[in-house]
């Protein structure tokens, strides 16, 4: 018998994957959420997402951080350092490594996380 604790991880609790997906962030984000949102990306990821990125990616308020490390606990740390006070939410824009990062972000600042796979 094992004595290794199981660690739960829930699943997404709404998952869309459609044209126009993006547009659906208003209707679970208000406003004033999404201006304070920290968005984490790739470089390669964010051209690809940039003709389909709403106006809150775009909010002076918004925090924008291009992420090019490991998913590690130093990465994460340095990146919710960068995150600053006051966010709502985390936006990963990007591939495996970039989401489970921004996921551990959204973990470590206790927010909820949107993930755009590209």
């Amino acid at each position: 018998m094992s004595n290794t604790e199981i660690r739960v991880v829930t699943g997404p609790a709404n998952y869309f994957s459609h044209p126009g997906s993006l547009s659906r962030l208003n209707d679970f984000f208000t406003a004033d959420q999404l201006s304070r949102a920290v968005w984490v990306y790739g470089e390669r990821a964010i051209e690809a997402a940039r003709p389909y990125l709403p106006e809150a990616f775009h909010l002076a308020e918004a925090k924008r951080l291009l992420f090019t490390g490991h998913c590690s606990e130093t990465d994460v740390a340095q990146l919710a350092k960068e995150s600053g006070e006051d966010r709502s939410v985390v936006i990963g824009v990007g591939g495996g490594t970039l989401l489970d990062t921004a996921k551990a972000l959204a973990r470590r600042l206790d927010l909820p996380f949107v993930g755009i796979p590209t």
